[in-house]
């Protein structure tokens, strides 16, 4: 058999068929590719608006409890101004009828002790009051 007689054999082209599919792999992995990226975009816009959101948070809880704070202490504040005048009227009321009236020692000593004893009162209320102050914010549901 010589060369010339060996039969031709025929060629499949398999270039066509290749490159689609390769051109299809890529589109898929390009797709891909821009989700993740949008997904990494996503989360991180979300922890962003998060920290915000927190800093915000922390901010207005900071704010409430400084104006509770500031409310409960100027009432505390009216409130002993307002028991130290009741005081003083009461105690210049009492002098003044026993002057008038010329109350006997022991009266006078028994009114005094009346008086000492409401300041007592009055003092005490007040320093639990205070007290009071001074732990409703660890108490409260704006305190952290």
């Amino acid at each position: 058999m010589a060369i010339d007689q060996v039969p031709e054999q025929e060629v499949l082209d398999m270039e066509p068929v290749s490159s689609g599919l390769r051109n299809k792999f890529l589109l898929i992995f390009l797709v891909l590719a821009a989700l993740v990226v949008g997904e990494i975009y996503t989360i991180s816009k979300i922890s962003s608006m998060r920290n915000g959101l927190e800093a915000q948070q922390t901010q207005a809880s900071k704010q409430l409890r400084a104006e509770f704070q500031d409310q409960l202490a100027g009432r505390l504040s009216v409130f002993e101004r307002t028991n130290a005048q009741q005081m003083d009227a009461l105690k210049d009321e009492l002098d003044a009828a026993s002057k008038r009236v010329g109350a006997t020692g022991g009266e006078l000593r028994h009114a005094r002790a009346m008086v000492t004893q409401l300041q007592n009162d009055q003092r005490k209320s007040a320093e639990q009051l205070q007290a009071e102050l001074a732990r409703r914010p660890t108490n409260s549901k704006w305190a952290r």
